[in-house]
């Protein structure tokens, strides 16, 4: 008895095309933060409908990226803590990059 097995040409491309997705996603990437917190990002995982609605805020207040830079990094965390659902800067930036970084392979 024999069977016919079709779609493994398909299934093939498929990961040809992902494998090249991952080639290209490796390494070093110069990504501006605008690119990763997106608004889709900031309306899934915060309070607020924009980046530029979170930096905003009254005792915030980022308009560079100096500002940003030099800001106190425990400030900083807690109104990512009260504002989003992550505990620290890092972890929001962590999960903006592993999002930004799925996104670049179709998924």
């Amino acid at each position: 008895m024999a069977f016919e097995i079709n779609g493994f040409d398909e299934l093939q491309n498929k990961f040809k095309d992902l494998e090249q997705k991952v080639d290209a996603a490796q390494g070093h990437h110069d990504v501006e933060l605008a690119d990763i917190l997106t608004n889709t990002f900031m309306a899934k995982y915060t309070n607020f409908p924009t980046l530029e609605a979170f930096f905003g805020q009254p005792g915030l207040d980022i308009k560079t990226t100096d500002d940003l830079l030099n800001i106190e990094d425990s400030k900083l965390d807690s109104f990512v803590k009260s504002g989003t659902k992550f505990d620290s800067w890092k972890d929001m930036k962590d999960q903006a990059v592993n999002d930004w970084t799925l996104s670049q392979l179709g998924f």
